[in-house]
């Protein structure tokens, strides 16, 4: 096999590797996500500090932990991820995550019912998944070079939305499978771990950081110049935390992050229960429902990173696709089961190029910027840097939208819950998340139209 092939080939094997893990990763926080219709409806939840009937406000408050400890997990594996091993970190994360999966699941066999318990296992499984996303990230920004990472980064990034896809049709399959949905709901965490070490044998096995082979080919030649490690070469050193902050862009761009996957992930982790709620929907029905949602993701991620790579900057899509999204949330409130269909696509689709592009090709483009002058051992810090403002922002979002859903059971013993003011926090997060960018937007439409 010729060089510029073989090195073809290796990207080939990096790419759908570093996916597939990640994919991996969404499967495991997506059982928790699918499951919760029947967990509420079951009330399996007990604490000192909730009425048995508010299991929103629990799942709430695991959601926030999760998110809490994830965010302050990427800020520190984001440093880590330039400085040690990445095919390592990347399988001791994916590891240590298919043992907290099942023992999630055998807690629940064993008839485990505390939320402290479970908001432990749930912050502490928060904190190793944050291995996970600057560690890949910063693999595929070693292999892809800045002309390709629109569209390639943009396809890749997927992976989330596949991952929930594919974790919504393991749940549904085990429910249509196992009659007792007690039994379904608890085998499902455990099929979730036992899917996670599968892939991280496989990563520990073959997936390879970073080129290094230095015979390529002439078209490789150019997109690699930068990426091979080179025998006469040191290993660049990771740059400081609070130097990555001062990369320009880096902190418009972390906190209209904050904002995007704030609402990102309200609908990620409620749409499932939204759904058997408000529109009565059955687990199984309510789960294909959401795959909406994870359609219209990968499709908008892989669109928004083609134009993007087009037109050679990425802000005026962004900003586009995060105003229009932003007017079509309030129209999920009321909204019939056939609308509610077409909203979770679209706004998937509009949701998904900006949170796709931020957290993928432009952590990449910043990281690997000229001001670091050729320093790609940033990558990972900035990754961390803006997918842990992200996660910070998602946290506070997780909490508030299950008191501001205030779900509770009706006289006639069912559950009724407020979406309306949760659909105009949503509403707020969009906004913002186009007013952090503002400045961004101006300086690359200005120099666009000035030919410079």
């Amino acid at each position: 096999m010729d060089d510029g092939r073989s090195m073809r080939w290796q990207k080939t094997c990096v790419f759908f590797l570093t996916f597939f893990s990640y994919v991996m990763f969404h499967v495991s926080r997506k059982s928790f996500s699918a499951v919760k219709g029947e967990m509420s409806k079951e009330e399996w939840m007990e604490s000192i500090f909730y009425a048995p009937t508010e299991q929103a406000k629990m799942y709430g408050l695991m959601d926030t932990l999760f998110m809490a400890f994830y965010a302050v997990g990427l800020y520190i594996s984001g440093i880590l991820g330039d400085r040690y091993d990445l095919r390592k970190l990347l399988a001791g994360g994916m590891g240590l995550t298919a043992l907290l999966m099942v023992g999630f699941g055998l807690a629940a066999f064993a008839n485990v019912h505390s939320l402290g318990f479970y908001a432990f296992l749930w912050a502490l499984n928060g904190l190793i998944q944050s291995l996970g996303w600057p560690s890949n990230v910063a693999i595929m920004g070693n292999w892809f070079s800045a002309r390709e990472r629109g569209a390639v980064m943009g396809i890749w990034s997927g992976n989330a939305c596949f991952g929930n896809i594919v974790g919504t049709a393991v749940i549904a399959l085990l429910f249509s499978i196992i009659p007792n949905k007690t039994d379904a709901w608890r085998a499902s965490m455990i099929a979730a771990g036992l899917l996670v070490a599968l892939h991280t044998l496989l990563i520990w096995l073959y997936l390879e950081p970073s080129p290094t082979n230095k015979r390529l080919s002439s078209d490789d030649a150019e997109d690699a110049q930068n990426l091979l490690l080179k025998d006469d070469v040191p290993t660049p050193k990771g740059i400081s935390f609070w130097r990555a902050w001062r990369i320009p862009g880096v902190i418009p761009y972390a906190l209209s992050y904050a904002c995007v996957k704030s609402v990102n992930y309200a609908l990620f982790f409620w749409v499932p229960f939204y759904l058997t709620v408000s529109l009565k929907m059955e687990d199984s029905t309510a789960d294909y429902f959401s795959m909406l949602y994870d359609v219209g993701q990968i499709i908008g991620g892989f669109l928004g990173g083609y134009v993007t790579d087009k037109m050679g900057m990425r802000t005026p899509t962004i900003v586009f696709m995060l105003l229009v999204v932003t007017c079509l949330l309030p129209s999920f409130n009321g909204a019939s089961r056939d609308t509610t269909g077409v909203l979770l696509f679209v706004s998937g689709f509009l949701l998904g190029g900006p949170a796709n592009l931020i957290s993928t090709a432009i952590s990449a483009d910043l990281g690997t910027c000229p001001t670091l002058r050729g320093n790609t051992a940033a990558l990972a810090t900035v990754t961390g840097i803006i997918d842990g403002t992200g996660s910070v922002g998602a946290a506070i979002i997780q909490y508030l939208v299950g008191y501001l859903a205030n779900c509770h059971k009706s006289e006639a013993g069912t559950q009724e819950c407020s979406w309306k003011p949760v659909f105009a926090l949503l509403e707020i997060g969009g906004i913002f998340s186009c007013l952090f960018l503002t400045p961004l937007l101006y300086k690359e439409l200005n120099r666009h139209f000035r030919g410079t």
